[in-house]
């Protein structure tokens, strides 16, 4: 995010994490848009990790 700042990019909102509630599940997210006005998303984690369910 840092590096997107210093190239003129922006952060388009606050990092969101998708459990806040379970310590175990720390991934998050942040919509960023690059200096030429194209958003995108950031994950901390895989896409498996985020969205995936514990079934027991």
């Amino acid at each position: 995010m840092q590096k997107n700042e210093e190239f003129g990019g922006k952060v388009r909102m606050d990092v969101m994490r998708y459990h806040p509630e379970d310590e175990n599940k720390p991934a998050k997210m942040v919509y960023l848009e690059d200096p030429f006005g194209n958003l995108f998303e950031l994950y901390s984690h895989t896409y498996e990790e985020t969205y995936a369910s514990d079934y027991e």
